[in-house]
């Protein structure tokens, strides 16, 4: 390989060990922020629907107890449109907390916090129902049905609700943890493979940049020693490096020299 083609290779090989690294560490890094932007897309997502379904429980089974309260209040009606409101918030909400719920995750807890909301739900319509007919009817059997209902079903109920939302969101949150400390281990050890790798490469480039300077400073060095013998009249200093390239056949045309010479001599 002659002169040039050897600096062209040494410096493609440089070039090209560095772009690999660097394709190397940014396809690792691609690699991380998928894993973290799926996290946060599902898991977070699911915490904040997790959020939104407690709060729409919450307004709408606080309004109407505030209606059986305060039964003769003018401001009844209203509550009651904001709980009805809330009740539809509610499902909506938890179809979004069914759809963005992490797919590789454990659906069981889900499930039983969707089931139990859900039950829960579908007697908001009958409390709402029986405090509209005693406004309706003047009808205070209405009024004592709802209360009881309240206290021996609604309650117990919403407290199940509370504990399988709370079941439910502890969960997602050790999944959270655990998917956190998984990207951590692997950002670790694409740190030590992207250095391992570097380090490798470092010591290739410089083995390869020291075998070609030798390459070129080994003859160049041996010519100069045989020149300057020349000119000294010393032609017996052996050049012996051999190479078809450019550097060889200099060689190649200073032993024949030295030979003519000698012969002259």
């Amino acid at each position: 390989m002659n002169v040039k083609k050897s600096l062209l290779l040494g410096y493609g090989i440089t070039i090209g060990v560095s772009l690999l690294l660097i394709v190397i560490s940014l396809s690792m890094m691609v690699n991380i922020k998928s894993s973290y932007n799926g996290m946060l897309d599902e898991e977070v997502q699911a915490n904040q629907y997790i959020l939104y379904c407690r709060v729409n429980a919450i307004m709408a089974g606080r309004n109407i107890r505030d209606a059986y309260l305060v039964p003769d209040s003018e401001a009844n009606e209203k509550l009651l449109q904001d709980s009805e409101k809330a009740q539809k918030d509610l499902y909506a909400n938890m179809e979004l907390l069914k759809e963005y719920y992490p797919s590789q995750l454990d659906r069981s807890k889900l499930d039983e916090y969707i089931s139990i909301t859900t039950n829960w739900a579908k007697t908001n319509p009958e409390l709402i129902e029986w405090y509209r007919q005693y406004v309706k009817t003047g009808d205070e059997s209405y009024l004592q049905k709802g209360i009881q209902f309240i206290y021996e079903v609604d309650t117990p109920d919403q407290e199940d609700m509370a504990s399988a939302a709370s079941a439910l969101d502890n969960y997602l949150v050790q999944a959270m943890d655990e998917e956190r400390e998984g990207i951590e281990a692997k950002t670790v050890v694409i740190i030590a493979v992207v250095a391992v790798a570097t380090a490798i490469a470092t010591i290739a480039v410089i083995a390869l940049g020291l075998t070609i300077i030798k390459t070129i400073t080994i003859p160049v060095a041996q010519v100069q020693t045989a020149l300057v013998g020349f000119s000294q009249g010393n032609l017996d200093i052996p050049v012996d490096y051999q190479s078809k390239n450019e550097l060889g056949v200099m060689c190649d045309a200073l032993r024949s020299s030295q030979a003519t010479l000698s012969g002259v001599i």
